[in-house]
Order: structure tokens, then C-alpha cells, then sequence
């Protein structure tokens, strides 16, 4: 009879025993990030289902290898502030590991590389019939994964609680229920709210008055043909100051103008249809103002429009540009410079805007029209200025090269991915991919390693279609 040899293990394995607290030592080179987010979601998590396990312990050392974040919510749960009478049992996979195998595994256990990737489709069927913040993901997760939970978010009601407390006073209480149920509800509160004569009815909402001020005029939302303060342009040419800092971008720009300036012209000589300059005089007449004016935009030209005693007057806005021997000027109509220039013109008092603080831009394909290195230019300027400033810019671009981790952070660019379903999702690139800070992104973007560029059909059917063209 012959004797069964005994099989020996093809790996090492941890030991799982249990120790107490205050033989653990966190690592002091853990390159994990503090984050109170973590330790809240950890805590949550412990007390509903309980300890799991997870934590890594090297016994020739004392440091954790794996499970800091783990240790902290444990120690908040056992109230553990390092004394033998708050002392506690705890259990974890013992190893035995030299000082550089140590740390090199702290990297490994912490790599979002070691991990692996979500698949996408399996989330998206697992996620409807979980919790999904139970499983410790967030609503900007779902957005990557084109997950929509808006309608789990939406209570039946609206929560006003915050306002009844400062409008404590029975008929200011019935005003505010009474708006609150009449929202529609797809309806934002805030709508309802300046629809209606809520000053007259409720004496204590300058938390919603400062809400509805910052939507008002600190936000400002740009798209691609839309021009933005035309107004402020026609005022440079009268404004010295304002002048000047025109002046001063447009030379910094080199775009050939040296300023604008307005000329008198017959307003009835312009072309304008008669029934939209009967459309203009009606709307300056309703200024309280003895001199009503505005902007006009027409034949791709920029006007200053005046009601002065009941006649309409223009002057139109014209380009600076210097002589060759600088000693004399040309005038040129706006019409006239490049898509490139007159986009600038758009963007100076954004510019402007910004550095003096206090808004919050949404520009939509905000290289539409302009060259790349310009672009890069005005991000750079607002960088520059914008360090003592209360201002942010957000904005949407097709131009690949502004993808640079030398002007951006990985978790200042967003990518939008569609799936050969037509569905698409949202998210921030150091979420979605482990990349290196010094990586040049633009190369690996065109090569569609981040997913982000545009779905081809076979050209099969297209193929057909030239064929029977010829």
C-alpha cells in the first residue's frame, strides 16, 4: 500500500488571528489620501452589516500593509484613543514581510490597477436591485455609468422645514406650503418662487433671495453663437478705462486691433425691415430713462442704439487697426475681421468678468472659432489673475490638445463616452482611468484609449450607397 504524499501549497498565505489595537501601527509612508467622505461611508457600513475583515497586518513591523481607513472607523466606533482601558480586540491577516516587500505591497493592496475595472453592463444590471450608496458608490459614479437616479432622489414633496423655522407666523407658514405644493414637479422651487409675490407674503427668504441672485447674475451661460456683454464692447469705445483694457487684450492676443471706436450713421439707411425697427423704437420707449439705448446686432455688425426725443439714433462700431508707420488708422467695419476676432470680442468681457471674481461661467464649445494656443491663452490668463478670485470656468471643447496635465488636473477634465448603444456617460478622468500625472493625454485620447471619440458603423452599407452614385 502506497502512502499519499501530502500536497504543498503553490503560495504563501496570511494567517487570520486576532490582536489587540495597540499592536497595530499605522505606516507612516501610506500614500492614501485623508479622506473623511471614506471613513463615513466605512462607518455606516460596519454598523449595518458588520466587520468584514480586509485589514493586513506585517508582524515583523507592527505596520499595516492594507486597511488604514478601516482601523480609523474602527477606532472612531470603539471610541480607541490609544489607552489600555479603550483597548480592543481586532481581526486581522498577519504576514511577514521586509521593510521594502512591505511597502511595495501597501502600493499593490492600494492600486486602483491591481483592482481591475468595473464592467459597465454587469453595474448597470446589479445596480437597480441595490442600494447603490450601501455599496459605497455616488450619484457622480452612476453619471460614469450612465446610471440615472434622479427619480430615486425626488421626494414626494418638497422639504421646506428650513423656511417655516425663520417664517414661523401662521399665514407666512400656509404661504410657503401652499407654493411649495403648487411647484409642478418638474419644476424647480426657485421658479415658483420668483413667479409669484413672495416678498409681500413672506418676510424672512434672503437665503432663497441670495440663491436666486447667484443664478441670476452670477451664473452665465455661454453657447456657441451666443455673444456675451455686447454692450460692454460699445462702451469701451466711449470708456477710457475700459478702452484700455480692450486695448490691451487685443494687442495681447495680437490680433491686428488696436481698440474699437463708434461712428454716427443713419439709422433708416441700415437695411433694418421696417417692422423691426418699428419692434426697436417700441422697446426703447418704455424706458423711464429722457435717453433710452441698447445693442444691436444686424448684418453681422454691432450698433448703439439711441431714442433721443422720439428719433432713433445709431453709431456703429468699428475696428482700430495702425498704419504700418503707426502715425495714422484704418477703420474697419466688425463685419469685416475674422470669426476669430469677433469671437474674441465675446470673450474679453468674460475675461474681464472673471478676474474680477464672484462668477461662474459655463461656455459651451468654447473653441468655436478660435485657435487652440489662444484658447490655452485666455485659460492661462484666468489662472494667472484668478488666484484671490471667487470665479470658476467650465466649459466643453472638441479640441483634443487642451487636454494638458501641465494647465489641468486630472480631476478637472471630464470626459463624455458614448456606448455603441447610443447611451452615454459622464465622468472625471482620474475616477475613470489610473493615469500618470506626466502622461501626455492628447496621443492616448486620439488612439481612443479613454473611450471618448467618435463610433463608427462598418462602411458596408456606405460602400453600397458610393457605388451606385458613380
Amino acid at each position: 500500500m502506497t502512502k499519499r504524499k501530502e500536497q504543498q501549497p503553490k503560495y504563501k498565505q496570511s494567517e487570520t488571528v486576532v490582536i489587540k489595537r495597540s499592536q497595530i501601527n499605522f505606516a507612516p509612508y501610506n500614500p492614501r489620501k485623508e479622506d473623511p467622505e471614506v471613513i463615513k461611508k466605512l462607518k455606516k457600513n460596519f454598523k449595518t452589516v458588520g466587520y468584514l475583515g480586509g485589514i493586513v497586518w506585517n508582524q515583523l513591523s507592527s505596520y499595516l500593509v492594507s486597511g488604514h481607513k478601516r482601523v480609523q472607523t474602527l477606532d472612531i466606533i470603539n471610541n480607541y484613543d490609544g489607552t489600555p482601558e479603550t483597548d480592543y480586540e481586532i481581526k486581522v491577516e498577519a504576514v511577514e514581510l521586509d521593510d521594502k516587500t512591505e511597502r511595495e505591497q501597501n502600493i499593490f493592496m492600494n492600486s486602483p490597477s491591481a483592482m481591475g475595472e468595473f464592467d459597465m453592463e454587469k453595474i448597470k444590471v446589479l445596480v437597480p436591485e441595490i442600494d447603490y450608496k450601501a455599496a459605497g458608490l455616488s450619484e457622480a459614479d452612476m453619471n460614469i455609468y450612465g446610471i440615472s437616479v434622479m427619480q430615486d432622489e425626488i421626494s414626494s414633496e418638497f422639504e421646506i422645514s428650513y423656511l417655516l423655522k425663520l417664517n414661523p407666523k401662521e399665514e407666512e407658514s400656509q404661504f410657503l406650503s401652499f407654493l411649495a405644493k403648487a411647484t409642478p414637479q418638474k419644476q424647480l422651487f426657485l421658479h415658483e418662487v420668483m413667479s409669484r409675490n413672495i416678498h409681500e407674503n413672506v418676510s424672512n427668504i434672503k437665503d432663497l433671495d441670495a440663491v436666486i441672485d447667484w443664478f441670476v447674475n452670477s451664473l452665465k451661460i455661454i453657447f456657441p453663437d451666443t455673444p456675451y456683454k455686447q454692450g460692454v464692447l460699445l462702451k469701451a469705445a466711449d470708456d477710457n478705462d475700459l478702452k484700455r483694457g480692450f486695448g490691451a487684450l487685443l494687442r495681447y492676443f495680437n490680433t491686428g486691433v488696436d481698440g474699437v471706436k463708434l461712428i454716427d450713421v443713419q439709422f433708416e439707411k441700415l437695411g433694418i425691415p421696417h417692422d423691426l425697427q418699428r419692434a426697436i423704437k417700441t422697446d426703447l420707449s418704455k424706458s423711464n430713462t429722457d435717453e433710452a439705448f441698447g445693442a444691436l446686432r444686424f448684418d453681422d455688425n454691432l450698433y448703439l442704439i439711441n431714442l433721443i426725443d422720439g428719433e432713433i439714433r445709431a453709431k456703429k462700431l468699428m475696428t482700430v487697426h495702425k498704419k504700418m508707420d503707426e502715425a495714422d488708422i484704418e477703420l474697419f467695419s466688425l463685419g469685416d475681421e475674422s470669426d476669430g476676432t469677433k469671437r474674441l470680442f465675446d470673450y474679453i468681457p468674460l475675461i474681464l468678468d472673471l478676474i474680477q471674481g464672484g462668477k461662474v461661467f459655463i461656455v459651451d464649445e468654447m473653441e468655436r472659432s478660435l485657435h487652440p494656443s489662444l484658447i490655452k491663452q485666455i485659460i492661462l490668463l484666468f489662472y494667472k489673475h484668478s488666484k484671490d478670485v471667487s470665479s470658476q470656468l467650465i466649459f466643453t471643447t472638441h479640441e483634443s490638445s487642451l487636454m494638458d496635465q501641465k494647465i489641468f488636473r486630472r480631476d478637472e477634465i471630464w470626459l463624455m463616452k458614448k456606448d455603441n448603444n447610443g447611451i452615454s456617460s459622464f465622468g472625471r478622468m482620474d475616477n475613470l482611468y489610473n493615469v500618470r500625472f506626466d502622461k501626455m493625454l492628447q496621443n492616448s485620447y486620439l488612439n481612443g484609449e479613454y473611450g471618448a471619440t467618435p463610433i463608427f458603423e462598418t462602411e458596408e452599407e456606405i460602400n453600397k450607397l458610393f457605388s451606385s452614385l458613380k
